[in-house]
This record gives C-alpha cells, sequence and structure tokens, in this order.
C-alpha cells in the first residue's frame, strides 16, 4: 500500500526503466513481472573515497489492477537526497526495493509494516 516512494539512500539516480506490461491481479504468482512497472536504479554519493563499496538500489514500483499506472518524479543522472520523493503510485501497490550490496544488514523481516520515510529497512555495515 505504497503511494509516493522516497529515495532510501543519498546518491544519484543511474537508470529510470518503465516497461509497459499487462495488468493482473496480485493473486497470480507472476504479476510482478507482468505488470507495468517502473525500475530506478540509484548509487550511493561515494564519501569514503577511493576503494569504498559502490552501493546501488533499485526501487521498483509495480502497477495493479486498482492502480494501473506509475509515475517517475527525477530524471536520469540526477543527485537526490534520502527521503526525496522518487515517484507515485496511484492508490497504492507494492514496491520492491534491491538492495546490490553485501556490505549492509537488514533491519527489516519479511511481512513487516514499513512505512515511507519513516521505517530505516537497512543499513550499512562497512565503515
Amino acid at each position: 500500500d505504497v503511494h509516493v516512494t522516497r529515495a532510501p539512500i543519498t546518491g544519484v539516480k543511474l537508470l529510470d526503466h518503465h516497461v509497459s506490461g499487462r495488468i493482473v491481479g496480485m493473486g497470480n504468482p507472476d504479476f510482478e513481472s507482468i505488470n507495468d512497472r517502473e525500475t530506478v536504479l540509484l548509487q550511493k554519493d561515494d564519501a569514503q573515497g577511493k576503494g569504498s563499496t559502490v552501493l546501488r538500489i533499485a526501487v521498483v514500483q509495480i502497477a495493479t489492477v486498482l492502480t494501473r499506472t506509475v509515475k517517475s518524479f527525477v530524471r536520469e543522472k540526477t543527485r537526490v537526497v534520502q527521503g526525496e520523493p522518487l515517484g507515485m503510485i496511484r492508490l497504492g501497490s507494492q514496491v520492491d526495493v534491491v538492495l546490490y550490496s553485501t556490505d549492509v544488514r537488514l533491519l527489516v523481516k519479511e511481512h513487516d509494516r514499513v512505512y515511507a520515510g519513516v521505517t530505516k529497512i537497512a543499513e550499512i555495515t562497512q565503515a
């Protein structure tokens, strides 16, 4: 039941990829790969300098029967600040967050209820 998606990290929006798909109900086990969706790939600012691990996070907004549309607010190659709105799903739907790093520790577990801009879902473990 996400409406506005927010940047999970401060960094650069590397990619914005829209897939025009069909719209099937969330009861369909393949809805994540069938439905209309918008993928945003972010790369964390490298504040540590050379040799630091690169952290990339993908945020995938997936439309459903009720929503039908997803909207992106930020252009590619644009810097975003953690908590800043990235996009919107009309009426709420599903958002997947994919962490491209082994240097993070998850702070939530499956079925936890999270709140955009409030719930911390992971933290970087490497100093």
